[in-house]
């Protein structure tokens, strides 16, 4: 694929999902490389005309606007053409998300909610409006580019709810899965499994923590475990590891006198400004304000 990568989470090591930013040259042709993983991608430029060719001769051409989605089935080589909307009209600024998930995860996801095989697959869709996609990717973007402390456990959390979405709304097994979702709403994580998830995090917390190991710590698979533990805290594990680095926080602006920068890094954040807008959004002060109380 040619074009400019103008960002990507490699650095990041997440796990259930990869993102790459890319900028593609006004009618430049793009080659999609056949993908172990199912792959979206997010619009991100000005609208322009698109065919995109699967090789066993199928194809589909639409016109993608800003914010809309790209379905590429796992598998499947794909050849692109992109052009002006209007004959003669302004160049194509494309620029993309992309966004690759986990095949093995999709399927384990895809089993354990009912849609076994066949309705598990994605088909290829060009230009579809999806605002949950769209927020979901633009939340794993914003995060690819701070790529802070939680950063792991942040983009595997995101990717599960993508996950569960693209099941529900674009497999074959969608029936299924939606009312597997419904049967299993409200259950949740029983006190043990509950007691080991939140020592694992506590512990762990000065860590890039994935959803994976903790869920791996009570012996279930992410879904489940980010599903049952939300039901049981009232937070996703995310939320319930900030609120822990916070309340760690709090104690050592009170109680030393290490500054701010190495308070922030001595509970798990790796940025300054990060830390800050975590504590402020759970005290309402700034860890300045905090400790001048």
């Amino acid at each position: 694929m040619r074009g400019s990568v103008l960002a990507s989470s490699f650095e990041h090591d997440w796990d259930l999902v990869q993102a790459v930013h890319r900028k593609h040259r006004s009618q430049e042709g793009i080659s999609l490389s056949p993908s172990a993983d199912e792959h979206l991608i997010l619009q991100l430029g000005t609208p322009f005309r698109a065919r995109m060719r699967f090789d066993n001769g199928a194809g589909q051409e639409a016109t993608v606007q800003g914010g809309q989605v790209i379905l590429v089935p796992h598998g499947t080589p794909t050849q692109w053409e992109l052009r002006p909307v209007e004959r003669g009209g302004e160049p194509v600024r494309a620029e993309f998300l992309h966004l690759y998930l986990r095949r093995t995860a999709f399927d384990r996801l895809a089993g354990e909610m009912g849609g076994r095989g066949e309705p598990g697959e994605l088909p290829g869709l060009l230009g579809v409006t999806d605002p949950l996609i769209r927020q979901l990717g633009s939340a794993l973007r914003e995060e690819m580019r701070r790529g802070t402390g939680g950063s792991r456990l942040y983009a595997d959390s995101v990717a599960s709810l993508l996950a569960v979405h693209l099941l529900r709304n674009y497999s074959g097994g969608g029936a299924t899965i939606a009312r597997a979702v419904a049967t299993a709403r409200g259950a949740v994580l029983d006190p043990k499994r509950l007691r080991i998830a939140t020592e694992f995090i506590r512990d762990q917390s000065r860590r890039d923590l994935s959803l994976g190991e903790i869920a791996a710590a009570v012996r279930l698979s992410p879904y489940h475990f980010i599903r049952l533990f939300k039901n049981a805290t009232g937070q996703t594990p995310y939320q319930y590891l900030i609120a822990v680095r916070v309340e760690r926080a709090k104690n050592l602006l009170a109680q030393s006198s290490q500054n701010v920068g190495e308070i922030a890094h001595s509970v798990g954040f790796d940025s300054h400004t990060r830390f800050a807008i975590q504590f402020r959004r759970a005290t309402g002060l700034t860890p300045s304000e905090y400790r001048a109380r």
